[in-house]
């Protein structure tokens, strides 16, 4: 928090009658129970003692954001090995029926390969008879 923050906040201690009595009452005895004297030390005193505590304040805050990111990431990291865990799990049942499933669309990919080549060299022996019959050649 900055100067004028703090400032502000003693304004609304202040107004609100929401005063550390205990500085309220150390101001008091250092001014020899002068009214406006009192509150101007209260003033000094309280804005030292909120300016002391911002790094404190500021290092529990760090401390504490700190935690809540470890504390995600190991939760972050959970869900993945989870997932991961899932994820096997399902492999397992899919491949638990004894058949491998790649080997089987292989071998039915490759049942294909004659009949493709078949088609392949007809359609160059029709193209050929076409050309010839085209050019005219006999």
């Amino acid at each position: 928090m900055n100067e004028e923050g703090i400032y502000e906040q003693i304004s609304a201690e202040i107004k609100s009658g929401n005063t550390k009595k205990g500085l309220w009452t150390k101001a008091f005895t250092e001014s020899e129970g002068d009214g406006k004297k009192t509150k101007a030390l209260y003033i000094e005193h309280r804005f030292n003692q909120i300016k002391d505590s911002q790094p404190k304040v500021q290092q529990e805050e760090k401390a504490a954001e700190e935690k809540v990111s470890k504390d995600y990431k190991i939760n972050l990291s959970d869900g993945v090995k989870k997932e991961e865990k899932i994820a096997e799990e399902m492999i397992l049942v899919n491949n638990s029926d004894g058949s491998d499933s790649s080997k089987e669309e292989t071998a039915s990919f490759y049942g294909y390969v004659p009949l493709v080549a078949i088609v392949f060299l007809i359609a160059i022996f029709v193209s050929s008879m076409l050309f010839m019959l085209i050019s005219g050649y006999r």
